[in-house]
């Protein structure tokens, strides 16, 4: 499933304006909404921000890990989607040893620093928020 496919199967297209889990004011497949930006409510819309979304959440995650185009296309599709949900910020702030899991291509580490917040036991907060079978995946992906 490409990237795209597979952001719009995760994340629902809603045509209005709605309240994430974060109770962050969302539209279409989870695009933050922003001052100044107009919300026309169709799918091409709609399109035309999930690939805007797309390539800013691509840049996020070559900022983030330097070596980005020499990995897989699946983990850059893995990365991309992570970009997408969370930021890159977020990533770097909430997640550095997942991010250094990464640059070593620890897969099975990074995907462990992802889904426990103590790397072990714990749930992260990430986890929790997303649906679980949604984040099971992206960490199937992330290992595979």
């Amino acid at each position: 499933m490409s990237l795209k496919d597979q952001i719009k199967k995760d994340e629902g297209l809603r045509l209005k304006i709605y309240k994430d889990t974060l109770g962050i004011p969302t539209i279409y497949y989870g695009h933050r909404v922003r001052q100044g930006e107009v919300y026309l409510g169709t799918i091409e819309d709609a399109e035309r921000y999930l690939d805007l979304d797309i390539a800013i959440a691509q840049q996020g995650a070559m900022s983030l890990f330097p070596t980005f185009h020499e990995m897989p296309d699946t983990k850059q599709d893995v990365l991309t989607e992570l970009v997408y949900n969370m930021g890159a910020n977020r990533i770097k702030q909430s997640f550095p040893r997942f991010c250094n899991a990464v640059n070593r291509r620890d897969w099975e580490e990074a995907a462990n620093e992802l889904k426990f917040a103590d790397g072990k036991s714990i749930l992260s907060r990430w986890y929790r928020q997303v649906k679980e079978n949604r984040a099971e995946g992206i960490l199937e992906r992330l290992v595979e």
